[in-house]
């Protein structure tokens, strides 16, 4: 689009205008000749925690539910001086799709402190209404409301 204006004679500002762009976005299209020129790589900083990399990508391969605490521990041994929280964001940002850890999956129905969600849930169930047929009207399964 700024290639074409360009090409009818406007100038720079002017295609800002009419493009309702910044006049910065305007020169870096018209100095574009090709869309993967407009491309850019993304900006990596290096962290305290790169020298690290080999041994986090090897633990993680080996047990991919470790805590981020013993991966902590293990890289402080080594010599590692960063934070927690640089690990984590370094963590996230590395591997995003981490499997969740067992006691994070779990539900808590089984401890006497999550009773009442228990009984809320067979509550709900008991109240549910099925769909057989949806051209049928809809029938409970379980008792009647009280």
């Amino acid at each position: 689009m700024v290639h074409t204006l360009l090409d009818e004679g406007l100038g720079l500002l002017e295609c800002a205008r009419r493009l309702g762009w910044a006049l910065n976005t305007v020169k870096r299209y018209a100095r574009a000749a090709t869309a993967e020129q407009l491309q850019r790589p993304p900006r990596y900083r290096a962290t305290l925690v790169d020298p690290y990399r080999d041994h986090l990508r090897r633990r993680l391969a080996e047990e991919p539910g470790v805590a981020v605490t013993r991966l902590l521990a293990e890289i402080r041994e080594q010599g590692y001086p960063g934070s927690a929280n640089l690990l984590v964001r370094y963590l996230k940002r590395a591997a995003p799709t981490r499997p969740p850890r067992p006691e994070q999956d779990s539900r808590c129905y089984d401890t006497e402190s999550c009773s009442h969600e228990r009984r809320h849930h067979h509550r709900l169930c008991a109240r549910a209404v099925t769909l057989t047929d949806p051209f049928q009207p809809a029938r409970r399964t379980g008792p009647a409301a009280p």
